[in-house]
């Protein structure tokens, strides 16, 4: 990793730390960019926050990175890649709970189009391959499995947010419940 890029993803983490107790964030971004020395990135997020954050979540995908192999069932994999993406936020950002309110809270009504963006990162780093018309399906599912899993963080105080992690797995449990259905209900119509 060039040193260039380090700063910027020291840049980016610190944007984020600071987020929940700002009004003006492009003001506070133009800061950071200046102080890190990362001006050319200035033009790149000035259109809006939504930047900053998809590019906050690529640093955290880099960071979560699992060694899943083939090991583990779909269901699993996913499941340890949303959950160490969960650990990660916890690692770069002591008050979690607030940037992730001032994510929600910011993004307005772009927070589907987000949570669908980490959908697509966390499906990409599974080791499923689909490009038919369950490869959106997926996403989708994910992401809305994603929005309640987050609303959940946002408000889980218990130890090590075993609550969190708890209903992240009945939710993918949920899921999976729901293709058996499928497959019962097909092999019953034939």
């Amino acid at each position: 990793m060039n040193d260039e890029y380090v700063l910027y993803q020291k840049m980016i983490i610190q944007y984020m730390n600071y987020l929940p107790y700002v009004n003006d964030h492009s003001g506070l971004l133009v800061y950071l960019c200046n102080k890190y020395k990362c001006e050319s990135a200035i033009p790149l997020f000035s259109e809006d926050s939504y930047k900053v954050f998809l590019a906050f979540e690529e640093i955290i995908a880099s960071k979560s990175v699992v060694d899943i192999g083939n090991v583990l069932g779909v269901r699993e994999q996913i499941f340890q890649i949303v959950w160490n993406r969960l650990e990660q936020y916890c690692n770069l950002i002591p008050d979690t709970h607030g940037v992730l309110r001032a994510i929600r809270k910011s993004l307005g009504s772009s927070y589907p189009r987000y949570l669908y963006s980490i959908a697509d990162m966390v499906w990409s780093y599974s080791n499923v391959d689909s490009v038919d018309f369950n490869y959106y399906t997926k996403r989708a599912i994910l992401s809305l499995i994603l929005a309640k899993v987050m609303k959940k963080f946002r408000n889980d105080y218990s130890f090590k947010y075993s609550e969190t992690k708890d209903f992240l797995r009945d939710q993918l449990e949920s899921v999976v419940f729901i293709g058996i259905l499928k497959k019962r209900l097909k092999s019953f119509l034939k």
